[in-house]
């Protein structure tokens, strides 16, 4: 992050230098290219301040997977605040022998009550000193299964029946939280759902021959 924190400065500066070269050769009057240079000086140092107050901040981005839970909070939604909750997640990914690589990365994930709940039984095992791990869930149906099976049961389903469980899913979704979600969060919860929390695996190590 920082690296793109100081490419970002430094791309500022680039422009600088090309809009100071351009000014100086241009006709306009000189108080004109003082308070242009100040001003884009200005705007660039702010910029490289402003951007370092981001470094920490859990990403809104897809949990990378396989990965090793390290922590988690859940944050309840708040009616009297309007805010909806989320879940944060600190996770470190796992190359294909199950070792750690890369750093931490801390995430934010929407709220739900289900996806709540699995949380913090991952959090009490964690607590109770047994590592957790993100999977993907071999029994999860994929994409091109679950919208088969969706359009299926809504063929067989009544007008009126669809219309009222449509109600009712509204409102659950109210309560969970899981209204006004952009797509970048549905997205989530649709990676979420292809997702299990299970003990960690043991690292895979190479044989080692034995002397002969």
């Amino acid at each position: 992050m920082m690296t793109t924190v100081l490419s970002i400065s430094v791309a500022y500066v680039m422009v600088a230098v090309l809009l100071l070269i351009i000014g100086l050769t241009s006709r306009i009057h000189w108080r004109w290219k003082a308070l242009v240079i100040i001003g884009t000086t200005f705007f660039f140092v702010s910029v490289f301040f402003q951007t370092r107050n981001l470094l920490g901040w859990p990403s809104n981005t897809k949990l990378p997977i396989p990965a090793q839970l390290l922590w988690a909070r859940v944050l309840e939604p708040n009616r009297m605040a309007a805010e909806p909750g989320a879940i944060f997640m600190w996770v470190e990914q796992l190359d294909e022998n199950n070792i750690p690589v890369g750093m931490p990365r801390a995430y934010r994930l929407p709220y739900t009550r289900i996806l709540a709940d699995k949380t913090q039984k991952a959090r009490d095992n964690i607590m109770d000193g047994k590592p957790i791990s993100l999977q993907e869930d071999p029994n999860a149906p994929s994409k091109e299964e679950g919208n088969q099976t969706k359009d299926k049961k809504q063929d067989d389903k009544d007008p009126k029946k669809t219309e009222q469980q449509g109600d009712m899913q509204a409102s659950m979704r109210t309560d969970d939280g899981t209204s006004n979600l952009d797509m970048d969060q549905m997205d989530m919860l649709k990676q979420l759902d292809q997702i299990q929390f299970a003990p960690m695996p043991p690292p895979l190590l190479p044989t080692k021959e034995l002397p002969r």
